[in-house]
């Protein structure tokens, strides 16, 4: 770097400095056209085998039809992945299958068939319905997901989530009915 001579007049030396800190805002202020996401980030939305995979700033999403008329759902948090050791026997090994996917500003749309689901991309709800498009079960309001400390566990967690319930549909063994 070539140094500035000792006989610069102080006040060119300041001009200087004041020019290169406003090119230096005017770059970072400039309004950009499109950014492409990191490098390391993922996409909001990625087609996945049998489904999709949606990743929004609070809650990720893994949408997965293992059969025509089976499909699984993982939630979890950013920074946490998918992949979870589980009681539960689930299938490893997914067939082929002729899943379509539809997607617009606000929603995904995955069908089999004989179910489709409708994915929010704003907070992750999932809205289930039949082949006709009878709604079967509707996600209401936002799924909660809360670290919480369990003795002899690394990693729990609180889950909460809503589902609307239609006039005639009823839930036993509250004490309800």
């Amino acid at each position: 770097m070539k140094q500035m001579s000792s006989f610069a007049p102080k006040g060119t030396v300041l001009l200087s400095f004041l020019c290169l800190g406003l090119l230096l805002v005017s770059c970072q202020t400039k309004p950009s056209v499109a950014k492409a996401p990191p490098v390391n980030q993922p996409l909001p939305v990625q087609r996945i085998q049998n489904g999709v995979q949606l990743n929004t700033a609070a809650l990720n999403v893994k949408v997965q039809f293992y059969a025509d008329d089976t499909v699984r759902v993982v939630k979890w948090l950013p920074g946490g992945t998918s992949e979870k050791s589980s009681l539960v026997v689930i299938q490893t090994n997914l067939p082929a299958l002729n899943i379509q996917v539809e997607e617009n500003a606000k929603t995904i749309t995955l069908g089999s068939g004989k179910i489709t689901l409708q994915l929010s991309k704003s907070d992750g709800a999932i809205q289930y319905l039949t082949g006709d498009n009878r709604v079967i079960l509707q996600e209401q309001g936002e799924t909660m997901i809360t670290p919480v400390r369990i003795k002899h566990e690394t990693n729990a967690f609180s889950v909460r989530q809503n589902f609307k319930l239609t006039p005639d549909e009823r839930i036993y063994g509250l004490g309800q009915h």
